[in-house]
């Protein structure tokens, strides 16, 4: 029992995590960062208009100039965000069965995935 709580659940709610963090940031980047949605503009803006001015699918693919670092990472708190936002249906799936043990597992992979 102590051996299903602590490894089988959880590497279930890993495993799962991973798939699932994949298909999550797939639509948020179709989604979200290539077009407004709704009126906001923050995830389309950053993105699409600032980042992908500088990158494009050609050989600026890649990092060239040194100065544009800046234009890669996101802003500190966009990390947590998605995380956080990823786990409402992990948890909306989970916690009525009691599963918080496979909640934890998704949340280990999602850091990872988004970290």
């Amino acid at each position: 029992m102590l051996l299903e709580h602590l490894l089988f659940w959880p590497a279930i709610g890993f495993g799962a995590g991973v798939i699932f963090a994949s298909f999550f940031e797939w639509a948020l980047h179709k989604y979200f960062m290539h077009r407004p949605f709704m009126g906001w503009q923050y995830p389309f803006q950053g993105h699409a208009v600032v980042h992908h001015h500088v990158f494009k699918a050609d050989h600026t693919y890649h990092l060239i100039h040194e100065h544009d670092k800046k234009t890669i990472p996101m802003a500190w708190w966009n990390g947590p965000a998605i995380v956080a936002i990823g786990m409402i249906p992990v948890l909306a799936l989970a916690l009525p069965f009691g599963r918080l043990d496979l909640a934890i597992g998704a949340l280990i992979s999602f850091i990872g995935y988004f970290a």
